[in-house]
């Protein structure tokens, strides 16, 4: 995964880096990102679906390495 911190660019720390480049693997990641932000939630009083989470996960995923928003693939 690429480091954002290379460009200079400071996140919050609750940032969710997206898996951006070839070799990644969107639908692990996107497991195992939803099942850590699902243990975060539940510590802090939230209950989320992480089937549902991790889902919205791999879609974002997607849709950022493909270059094309969805938005914009919709008005196409």
């Amino acid at each position: 995964m690429s480091e954002i911190s290379a460009c200079g660019i400071v996140v919050p720390t609750d940032w969710v880096p997206l898996p951006l480049e070839p070799p990644d693997d969107v639908k692990d990641w996107a497991k195992s990102t939803a099942a850590e932000l699902c243990d975060r939630s539940r510590a802090a009083g939230c209950d989320l679906d992480k089937r549902m989470l991790g889902k919205e996960l791999r879609t974002r995923a997607d849709d950022s390495r493909s270059g094309i928003p969805s938005t914009r693939r919709l008005l196409s």
